[in-house]
């Protein structure tokens, strides 16, 4: 208590002598009676809006959302355009426009970040601050006192600092819980993924954020994106004529989701408590989709393993979304030659009952060392058979497995022995080998806020406010004075009467706000793996 208080001594004097103007306030993060995890959390959830929550909350399957609304305040958010996740999500961090801080693709990382974020500044003000699975982080930077765990766009799985699992208490060769996409060949594992990060991650995030004992914490949650887009049909049914069906494990998989992530809103709330601020904002929301695209998932295992290939041969999956693509490691024709055969026979043979062929497979051989051979190799290709040769040599060759549609669709609607292929003599179902992903919802434009805590009075209306208006509500919660170069505002009808008396929003000029050194930049770009999870996602093609 002793170093809290020197603490805000010391920024009050900093602030001072270097003509900050009025001293930033920081008695609410400093509080003499803080609460058991960080005075202030911002809860992020991919992919929220109220539409899809407002009837479950009113039918009382929510309480942990419906209990902080009570005492705080909801909004509608506006978004940034293009309206997708990494934009928006810097612009909640930044509270400027992508005009402004530079994100406007899938492939920019935090090294694009032309503006300083709303974290790195409050840590340059002396806060300690901590960012859990927080989008376009990656590479991470220093945070001083406080940690930076990069979002699931990273391309490897650098933190900083390097030692915080161990800081926290993990057991050497273990590391807390982040989101990834894994295995997409199949919806089992797809949603064995959303459950463990509704299962793992709060508990994982309170776990680091007290080890590093936080003023101000930031986590994201992806499930409920990925959720929405491969089972919204399960949230609205009756919008899909006919219905789309699913294995019983699946029938009420989206609700089931947002009910578990209400038990993970009460679980921050408790942490935070009645002295902290939590605050919840989407990027955008979901919606239906009563026309949706069906993508099929493949078990390449399965092909491998009918076609006795592998490993041992030099064949190496490098997706199984929509189109399977494989590469075949340097070798001599001789190595190499009688697998791909096999590999090509098997898919090639693979038929319905009455004679109809179910794949198309292609072999691109590109020998590395022959240039005019790669271009050539290089034409008529489509964007994922392009994206795999030139982000994976060398190699001696490539395969890419695709569907027929209109016969694997006939096959999986039949029934009985009409949903039984064969290879050769032997029979399989077809659901062996494949498995469609019916994609039923899709983004809206609108996001959500809930704020609840000491400086927030209650609200009964729904307001309407920006993403924009994220990062200058965070940094008044934190006690401090807001960046005139912010394009968003404070609402000031949501904050407490009497604080908003004793505290008034005030703005000042940004030069005066302190900011960290710029990081060194890296050579780093995209990877097959993140193709593959975009992919997944149903973001590129």
């Amino acid at each position: 208590m002793v170093t809290r208080l020197f603490q805000g001594l010391f920024l009050c004097i900093f602030c001072l002598l270097a003509g900050c103007g009025d001293a930033p306030v920081v008695e609410d993060i400093a509080d003499k009676e803080r609460p058991e995890g960080p005075p202030l959390v911002l809860l992020g959830i991919d992919s929220l809006g109220w539409e899809m929550i407002d009837p479950l909350i009113a039918a009382g399957e929510m309480p942990n959302m419906a209990a902080l609304a009570e005492r705080g305040v909801t909004a509608e958010l506006s978004i940034v355009q293009p309206p997708f996740s990494p934009p928006n999500w810097t612009s909640i961090a930044t509270g400027r426009s992508p005009e402004a801080h530079g994100v406007d693709g899938f492939f920019d990382n935090r090294l694009a970040i032309r503006v300083p974020t709303v974290f790195e500044r409050l840590s340059a003000a002396g806060l300690k601050v901590g960012l859990y699975d927080y989008l376009i982080t990656w590479p991470p930077r220093p945070l001083p006192g406080g940690f930076m765990i990069p979002g699931w766009l990273r391309l490897d799985d650098r933190v900083e600092p390097a030692d915080l699992a161990v800081r926290a208490g993990w057991p050497e060769g273990e590391k807390p819980f982040v989101h990834n996409v894994v295995d997409v060949g199949g919806l089992g594992p797809t949603a064995a993924s959303i459950r463990a990060e509704l299962k793992h991650k709060a508990g994982d995030f309170l776990r680091v954020a007290n080890a590093f004992d936080l003023d101000v914490a930031a986590v994201n949650y992806y499930g409920v994106d990925v959720a929405s887009h491969h089972f919204f049909h399960t949230l609205e049914p009756e919008a899909f004529d006919p219905p789309i069906p699913l294995e019983p494990e699946f029938e009420n998989f989206l609700p089931q989701t947002l009910r578990e992530f209400d038990r993970v809103v009460g679980e921050m709330a408790a942490a935070v408590g009645d002295r902290g601020h939590l605050v919840i904002v989407s990027d955008h929301g979901a919606r239906s989709d009563p026309t949706p695209v069906r993508n099929w998932g493949y078990n390449t295992e399965r092909f491998f393993e009918l076609a006795d290939v592998g490993e041992e041969d030099g064949f190496q999956e490098l997706n199984s979304f929509i189109i399977i693509s494989a590469r075949v490691a340097p070798g001599s024709a001789e190595e190499r030659e009688p697998a791909i055969n096999k590999l090509v026979e098997t898919v090639s043979g693979t038929q319905t009952l009455d004679g109809r062929n179910l794949f198309d497979v292609t072999v691109r051989r590109t020998p590395a060392d022959d240039i005019d051979a790669m271009g050539r190799a290089l034409k008529g290709l489509d964007e994922w058979q392009r994206e795999a040769l030139t982000t994976n040599l060398p190699a001696y060759a490539f395969i890419f497995i695709s569907v027929r549609p209109e016969v694997v669709d006939s096959v999986w609607l039949a029934e009985g022995e009409g949903r039984m292929v064969k290879i050769g003599n032997q029979r399989l179902a077809i659901n062996e080998l494949i498995e469609p992903h019916d994609f039923t919802g899709i983004h809206t434009e609108r996001a959500l806020l809930l704020a609840a805590g000491p400086a927030i009075q209650a609200v009964d209306e729904r307001q309407q406010a920006s993403v924009l208006d994220v990062a200058p509500l965070l940094f008044y919660l934190a006690g401090q004075n807001i960046p005139d170069d912010l394009e968003g505002k404070v609402d000031t009808s949501w904050l407490a009467p009497d604080l908003l008396q004793r505290r008034p929003p005030k703005l000042v000029p940004a030069a005066e706000v302190p900011t960290l050194e710029a990081s060194e930049a890296e050579d780093v770009g995209k990877s097959e793996e993140l193709m593959e999870r975009l992919r997944a996602l149903g973001y590129v093609q």
